[in-house]
C-alpha cells in the first residue's frame, strides 16, 4: 500500500511575504516539474536526519516561526515518512500535480550543483530539502480542493478523496491505497 501526500507548493523561496502566485507558478514551471521533484524550504535547517523533534523545533523558534509544533511534524514527515512509491500532490491553487516518489529525501548542500533554487545566497531563498519524483498523467494538472488544510505536508487518506474532483484521479488514488 502506498502512502498518498499532498504538499504544498510553496517550498517558502524568494523571501517570507512574497508568497506570490507568480511565485508559486515559477516553482512549479521552473523547478519541480521541469526537474522532477518537489521540496520544502527551510533553507536554514540543516538535514533533517540528522536532527531531533527538539533540535527542528529550536531552528524554527530562533526564525520566530509560528505553528512551530505542526511545521516541526510536517517537517519531520516530509524526511523520514515519505517513502519511494509513494505518491505525491503536489497542491497549488485548487489545483494537483501527481507524482510518485523516486528516492525519498535529501538533502541538497548549500553552494552544491543541486542548489540551482538559491538565487540570492542566502538560506531564506533556499530549497535543500526535497524527494525526488515522476511525474504521472504527462504532468496535466487535477482540480482539487484541499484548502482547507494550511499545512505544507498532509497524509492524505480515504475521506480525502472527497476532495478530488476528477474520477480519474480519485480511481487511481483509491488503487495506491488498496495496493
Amino acid at each position: 500500500m502506498a502512502n498518498i501526500w499532498k504538499i504544498g507548493a510553496w517550498p517558502g523561496l524568494w523571501g517570507w511575504g512574497r508568497n506570490t502566485r507568480k511565485n508559486k507558478e515559477r516553482y512549479i514551471k521552473e523547478y519541480a516539474l521541469s526537474r522532477d521533484f518537489v521540496a520544502i524550504g527551510y533553507g536554514w535547517i540543516p538535514d533533517i536526519r540528522t536532527l531531533s523533534e527538539e533540535e527542528i523545533g529550536e531552528y524554527l523558534k530562533n526564525k520566530e516561526c509560528g505553528l512551530i509544533g505542526r511545521r516541526t511534524k510536517e517537517i519531520l514527515n516530509f524526511a523520514n515518512s515519505i517513502s519511494k512509491g509513494d505518491v505525491i500532490l503536489l497542491y497549488d491553487h485548487f489545483k494537483v500535480y501527481v507524482g510518485i516518489v523516486k528516492n525519498p529525501y535529501y538533502y541538497v548542500e548549500k553552494g552544491s550543483e543541486k542548489d540551482f533554487i538559491n538565487t540570492k545566497g542566502d538560506d531564506i531563498n533556499r530549497a535543500p530539502h526535497r524527494i525526488d519524483v515522476e511525474w504521472q498523467f504527462n504532468k496535466k494538472p487535477f482540480d482539487a480542493d484541499f484548502s482547507k488544510w494550511r499545512d505544507a505536508v498532509h497524509q492524505v487518506t480515504w475521506k480525502d478523496l472527497t476532495n478530488i474532483r476528477s474520477e480519474e484521479l480519485k480511481r487511481f488514488l483509491a488503487q495506491k491505497l488498496i495496493e
